[in-house]
């Protein structure tokens, strides 16, 4: 159904349309208003009536037509009260708004869950004794990771995703991050990670200047 269809926030620039039920809600859009939308999507073209129940067109029903575009919303109203346009005229377009992102810290990398073992590492340029290396051990469950060095406890961090192949680890939220990459290949992982508080990496590299960590893992 298109009443389905319609659930949600548009946009067009900073106006909004909020659509829950059969329920409006504008702002932005020169004055707020309230009230019912109807959809009558057996017709050609489709046609749609806005009861208006509060805001200056309060009492007030605009006739008009409808489609669906991809992600938008497109409408003419006539907004005299008559009946509704026979064609597309005046066309208002409102496009699907997107959902707020999510905090940062809050989103786990699916991919990566599970537990990890270290096969090498390199720090701040200089690569870690092998023997030390592959007792190397990293479980993620949802955003919480732990690394361990043998039965030792290294570190225990909040490890989210920050956008395609993009991470962080962070303590506290009032610690500076570590931003990383990976790259998943299999059961394979390459991370690499930033110092605390310096930008992204851009490549799978570890330099004494950057102070990055560079790790190469497989799925236990």
């Amino acid at each position: 159904m298109n009443l389905e269809r319609l659930q949600g926030t548009w946009r067009n620039g900073a106006a909004t349309i909020t659509v829950n039920g059969d329920r409006f809600t504008t702002a932005q859009m020169g004055a707020e208003y309230t009230g019912r939308v109807e959809l009558n999507e057996s017709v050609t073209p489709k046609a749609q009536v806005l009861h208006f129940e509060t805001g200056p067109e309060a009492g007030n029903t605009n006739y008009g037509i409808y489609e669906f575009a991809g992600e938008e919303w497109r409408f003419s109203l006539n907004i005299t009260g008559g009946p509704a346009p026979k064609e597309f005229v005046a066309v208002q377009t409102m496009e699907r708004g997107q959902p707020p992102a999510a905090p940062n810290g809050t989103v786990p990398v699916s991919e990566l869950q599970g537990k990890w073992a270290m096969l090498s590492c390199f720090r701040a340029g200089d690569p870690l004794p092998a023997s030390f290396a592959i007792q190397g051990r990293r479980t993620i469950a949802g955003t919480q990771s732990t690394l361990y060095f043998g039965p030792q406890l290294f570190m225990q961090r909040t490890l989210s995703r920050d956008g395609p192949g993009a991470i962080r680890l962070q303590f506290s939220s009032g610690e500076a991050p570590q931003l990383g990459i990976f790259e998943l290949v299999g059961d394979k992982l390459k991370t690499c990670m930033s110092a605390f508080g310096q930008q992204r990496p851009t490549a799978y590299a570890s330099s004494k200047e950057g102070g990055e960590t560079y790790a190469l893992w497989k799925r236990r």
